[in-house]
């Protein structure tokens, strides 16, 4: 939740803001938007995005505060191993086109100004 005289807000609310935020970043940066929130028995990718020849299936991660650490620092070997496995589901769904891919994470900062930080880290699952 959100403190310090700001509106609180759930974990899923903040999320869900995140992965908006995250959403509007990419469209910008020329990205096309494949799916979000896409479910396999393995776990969930937030977003699922196109760039050129390559999908990139981004884990998107937001803060409010720092009490917790920073978004990036919450992502470990388990999820990503979830990731790929639930990439893989998507990827055996859509085999109309073969091509390379990526796993990214998106961490995001919301501070109580309404502005916020995105840091855009490529290939996690190297």
């Amino acid at each position: 939740m959100v403190g310090n005289g700001q509106k609180k807000y759930s974990a899923k609310k903040i999320g869900n803001m995140g992965e908006d935020i995250a959403e509007s970043y990419l469209l910008k940066k020329g990205y096309e938007i494949l799916d979000r929130n896409y479910y396999s028995r393995y776990g969930e990718i937030d977003i699922i995005g196109k760039l050129e020849d390559q999908i990139i299936f981004f884990e998107v991660k937001t803060r409010t505060n720092e009490a917790f650490g920073n978004p990036e620092d919450s992502i470990d070997q388990k999820k990503i191993d979830c990731m790929i496995s639930t990439a893989f589901c998507f990827l055996e769904e859509h085999t109309e086109e073969e091509l390379d891919w990526r796993m990214d994470l998106l961490a995001i900062k919301l501070f109580p100004d309404g502005s916020d930080e995105i840091l855009h880290f490529e290939d996690i699952n190297e």
